[in-house]
């Protein structure tokens, strides 16, 4: 499960960081009306706000960035631009956003991957995701699902298992970044399996999809916005999701509960 929240420089408070972060649900937009009135009467904002996005355009956390934009551009009267800074499972973009002014301007769209895998595993990445930034809401928690190019010869999350050990170190797995959470989430069930699988980082999920459709990474988690499209064509197959019970899209995939790893929802 992929948690995405939102965080902004509060506009009682100028000088302090701001995190905006992704989601889908529009339930955040009333709250923000009234956030809105409070900001206008202390002169804020004024101007254009920049969303900066830590990941390629045409992925989930993008699409998300992008839904938001127009409406909150809207009550708050004020044009937003959404900027891709892709690059290091969101380090890139977190970093720029952590050095920037802390005048309510400037605004990223953080993921897990951004303000929890990364700060954890990287020692130097140069940003405290407490520190250095004030989280506004979470906008909305969405299921990974763990897939296979349909141009392999596996169906089922058996029979994946039973291909990955037939095939040691013959098999890639890719992710959104050294330190992202889908290369946590694959190291942690590689070393529950038993798997011998080897780690393909990529700049985004958009360049990691196209590599997942042409059969060079043979395996990945990734959100269910994503990949559900490549699933229902059948060019991707589903083995399990990533959530506490199945989803309404996906009715015949099992969860990595119901195949025995809970410890990966």
């Amino acid at each position: 499960m992929s948690m995405t929240p939102i965080a902004r420089q509060a506009a009682s408070h100028p000088s302090r960081r701001r995190v905006l972060g992704a989601g889908l649900g529009l339930g955040m937009l009333a709250p923000l009306a009234a956030l809105a009135a409070e900001g206008k009467a202390a002169g804020y904002p004024s101007r254009q706000i920049s969303f900066i996005v830590p990941f390629p355009p045409g992925g989930s956390v993008d699409a998300m960035a992008r839904q938001y934009a127009e409406p909150m551009a809207r009550i708050l009267g004020v044009p937003i631009v959404v900027e891709n800074r892709p690059g290091a499972g969101g380090s890139v973009a977190a970093l720029a956003v952590a050095r920037a002014k802390p005048d309510g301007y400037t605004l990223v769209v953080s993921s897990q991957s951004s303000h929890l895998a990364n700060p954890l595993t990287q020692p130097k990445v140069g940003y405290d995701p407490i520190k250095d930034f004030e989280n506004i809401a979470i906008l909305g928690r969405l299921p990974n699902v763990l897939v296979v190019p349909a141009s392999l010869p596996i169906r089922s999350f058996a029979e994946f298992i039973a291909y990955a050990r037939k095939h040691p170190g013959q098999l890639n797995y890719g992710s959104g970044g050294t330190g992202s959470m889908g290369q946590l989430n694959m190291e942690m069930f590689k070393a529950d399996a038993g798997l011998d699988i080897t780690h393909v980082p990529y700049r985004g999920g958009t360049l990691l999809v196209t590599s997942v459709l042409a059969g060079e990474v043979q395996v990945f988690f990734d959100n269910l916005i994503s990949m559900l499209p490549h699933i229902q064509a059948g060019k991707v197959r589903a083995l399990a999701v990533a959530s506490e019970q199945r989803v309404a899209q996906l009715p015949d995939v099992p969860t990595l509960a119901e195949v025995g790893y809970p410890q990966l929802n």
